[in-house]
């Protein structure tokens, strides 16, 4: 959903030729398939209409291609640190510094049945996102 949320906001800045965004996940149960249903519904709910993505897992060469690399808690951080090649050039932190609500986590809602889970997902990450592009100027 970060990954969507972000599309959009370099799109409406008119810088998303400047940037190469993606995101991958931790394990590969997902490799393949297209962004969850419940997530496609609150992007398209909050106008983000344009977003496809295709799961895929971290690799090594993530850490070189990318500037920013961005985790959502300190389990995925600590498990990204297994990827980190010694060259590594990308700046490796969580999301939720960012967000200007101090909320540091980004949960998980992937087994939540509470489709008001995905919409607080949403509203933090694009604080965060926003925030983060902020503070690049």
């Amino acid at each position: 959903m970060a990954e969507g949320i972000f599309l959009h906001l370099l799109k409406k800045k008119g810088i998303s030729h400047k940037w190469l965004v993606d995101s991958a996940g931790l394990v590969d149960w997902h490799k393949g398939k297209p962004p969850n249903e419940r997530t496609k519904n609150v992007l398209k709910k909050n106008g983000i209409t344009e977003y496809d993505h295709v799961a895929r897992q971290v690799v090594e060469q993530d850490f070189k291609t990318f500037e920013y690399v961005f985790v959502m808690d300190h389990y995925n951080m600590e498990y990204v640190k297994q990827f980190v090649p010694k060259n590594n050039t990308a700046k490796i932190s969580l999301l939720g510094i960012y967000d200007p609500q101090k909320q540091l986590i980004i949960h998980d809602p992937y087994c939540s049945h509470n489709p008001e889970v995905f919409d607080h997902l949403f509203e933090q990450c694009m604080r965060c996102c926003q925030a983060f592009l902020n503070s690049l100027n």
